[in-house]
């Protein structure tokens, strides 16, 4: 008598029910469903995030988004990051300020957990910079921008900028800036050209300089960039067209 084919691993039986869930194979989904289910009760790495996907998308049926939310704390709980970011999107899109809460900390597990992840810790920024928030801390949300900074975020540069200047600190924002314009963020561009246009941010006014910022900007893909650019051109072909006639 032929021997039986060898069971699966269990990590390979997770894969192969989340392919049926998927469509990328053929198969009962109700039965791959409850496979990922058992997974994910006996503490298989891996099952409770999938356990929660397969339950917010519903594929083996209707979206039961309460049970993805368990899935997925019961897999944050465990230490995986990846349930640490799903939790923490779903409490956060929840709307209300003790929910919100939650899902901030948990955000910043994940931070903790991935320590590249730049716009992580930019949105972390964003979310402590928020007035009125029980979490709001000024100081940690400079913080989260300069990590998110360090790790290639040019727009954590610009928040930086717009903290400085909400403090007065014209110095740090103009510095902020020039850090993001070299990196050719356009939105920086822009607020240098602005800054040297009105000699704003400790900067002597410079049309020359403000120019060029502002065509920087245009390159970068500003949309209000080159029309400020030909406004301030403008005088000097007037100028030109003078004493040409």
């Amino acid at each position: 008598r032929a021997a039986a084919p060898p069971r699966p691993t269990p990590r390979r039986a997770l894969a192969e029910a989340m392919a049926v869930l998927a469509g990328q194979r053929s198969g009962d989904r109700a039965a791959a469903l409850a496979a990922v289910r058992r997974a994910a009760e006996e503490g298989l790495p891996g099952a409770d995030f999938a356990l929660g996907r397969a339950l917010e998308e519903g594929l083996a049926g209707d979206a039961d988004a309460e049970g993805a939310r368990a899935a997925y704390r019961r897999g944050a709980e465990r230490g995986d990051p990846r349930c640490m970011f799903a939790l923490a999107r779903r409490l956060l899109e929840d709307g209300k300020p003790a929910t919100m809460a939650e899902g901030v900390a948990w955000l910043e597990r994940y931070a903790e957990a991935r320590p590249r992840a730049a716009e992580v810790r930019r949105s972390l920024g964003d979310l402590f910079a928020h007035e009125g928030a029980r979490w709001s801390d000024p100081a940690k949300a400079r913080r989260y921008w300069r990590e998110a900074y360090e790790l290639g975020s040019t727009v954590a540069a610009l928040r930086l900028a717009d903290a400085a200047r909400g403090q007065g600190r014209e110095a740090d924002a103009r510095r902020w800036l020039e850090r993001a314009a070299r990196a050719g963020d356009g939105e920086a561009h822009f607020a240098l050209a602005e800054a040297y246009e009105q000699g704003a941010l400790g900067l002597r006014a410079s049309r020359r300089r403000a120019l060029q910022h502002y065509r920087a900007a245009a390159a970068a893909g500003h949309p209000r960039a080159r029309e400020r650019a030909a406004a301030l051109e403008e005088p000097r072909r007037r100028r030109r067209r003078r004493s040409q006639g």
